[in-house]
């Protein structure tokens, strides 16, 4: 209940006026997708384990998959729009966000635009393109995805592995390869049209 009302939080923030700065946004994300990713994942290891280490890497990897999923979804928001969505572009996300922050001249441009008025998406995208803003973003997204795989990484020494069994003895709790190699492969068919979304 805690995670859902987070999540609510979240988004209704997100459907209020709008972030004004990344590190605002960002907290926004936190609480909307990551909160929700996080709880998910959660969810899906309790079917398998009760052991409270094991549900908590469960729960970094759901996480870093919540940010890599929203930084993919901002991008794919204004690079490549739904038929028939407006060439106005008005809520900004990761992309307007992270290029607003950028030192260079660009970012300059970038600002004023955005306090005039709605953005035409063409010369948002071309303006983006040019503070090279794609690239970092699916830098960003690759990073957390890496996290997220490290997350459920086998660590056959550490000590938060480990619990008493019934019968009294200290026993290591084992951590099975195939989730991961599951996720793994999610991940790959997910991000294999990756160049497409930088454009090159």
């Amino acid at each position: 209940f805690r995670s859902m009302l987070e999540i609510c939080h979240g988004q209704d923030l997100d459907l209020q006026a709008g972030a004004r700065s990344l590190a605002e946004y960002q907290l926004v994300v936190e609480r909307k997708s990551v909160a929700a990713y996080e709880w998910v994942a959660t969810v899906g290891a309790m079917i398998g384990t009760d052991h409270p280490a094991l549900l908590a890497r469960c729960a970094r990897c759901g996480g870093e998959l919540g940010w890599m999923a929203q930084i993919l979804n901002d991008m794919a928001a204004v690079w490549f729009p739904k038929p028939g969505e407006a060439q106005e572009f008005t809520k900004p996300g990761f992309p307007v966000l992270l290029g607003l922050q950028l030192d260079h001249p660009r970012a300059r441009t970038l600002a004023q635009l955005l306090r005039d008025g709605p953005l035409d998406r063409r010369q948002l995208c071309a303006l983006l393109d040019e503070l090279q803003v794609r690239p970092r973003l699916m830098t960003m997204a690759l990073d957390h995805r890496d996290r997220a795989l490290a997350a459920l990484a086998p660590e056959p020494d550490s000590e938060a592995l480990r619990e008493y069994g019934p019968s009294g003895l200290l026993r290591r709790v084992p951590l099975r390869p195939q989730g991961k190699q599951i996720l793994t492969l999610c991940l790959d068919w997910l991000l294999h049209d990756g160049v497409r979304l930088l454009g090159s």
